[in-house]
């Protein structure tokens, strides 16, 4: 047995309409849907607060400490409060399909140079047990070097970026950035 519901409008217990359906059959909603009671689509850009050169040894999780949009040329922004600027980590809020990307401004004194994402503090593997977009540059000087992942994640998982040798880093042009593509 098969039931039609013919409606245009759905409204909350005050009258207020939560829902409305056009004839072309789209949907639109009264403010924004986020999933799992969340209160903001989870999404962050993340940069540094001085532009400088700092040297970083291997394994060291690489500062981003300003996420606001300040009146200047920086777009910084942490909806949902989900990335730390003290511990330089986004937290999953839920499980669901991520992505993130990083760029990283490089090479400046110091003859290699390597960067990755890091789950939970280990860094990310392929199915082998070996480093993925583990990206090594060597005699090359002053070099962006970006990486960009598509990751099933759950809740609570931490994703930060890491150096993977000893590296150093113009803050001024290196930023990291992610969000929630779809929630599971």
């Amino acid at each position: 047995m098969t039931s039609v519901i013919k409606v245009d409008t759905i409204q909350n217990s005050t009258g207020t309409d939560a829902l409305s359906i056009g004839a072309d059959g789209s949907v639109t909603t009264q403010g924004a849907f986020y999933p799992n009671g969340l209160t903001a689509w989870p999404a962050f850009s993340a940069s540094r607060t001085t532009s400088d050169w700092y040297a970083v040894a291997g394994g060291s999780i690489i500062v981003f400490d300003r996420v606001d949009s300040p009146a200047d040329d920086y777009m910084g922004f942490n909806n949902g409060n989900h990335f730390n600027t003290s511990t330089y980590a986004f937290t999953c809020p839920i499980d669901g399909i991520y992505s993130f990307g990083f760029n990283i401004y490089t090479a400046n004194s110091d003859a290699a140079n390597g960067f990755s994402l890091a789950k939970n503090g280990y860094y990310l593997k392929t199915g082998s047990g070996t480093d993925i977009n583990n990206i090594y540059v060597q005699g090359t000087d002053d070099i962006n070097l970006a990486g960009s992942y598509t990751l099933t994640l759950s809740a609570n998982d931490t994703i930060d970026v890491r150096a993977n040798t000893g590296s150093d880093i113009y803050t001024g042009h290196s930023w990291f950035h992610g969000h929630l593509v779809a929630p599971l």
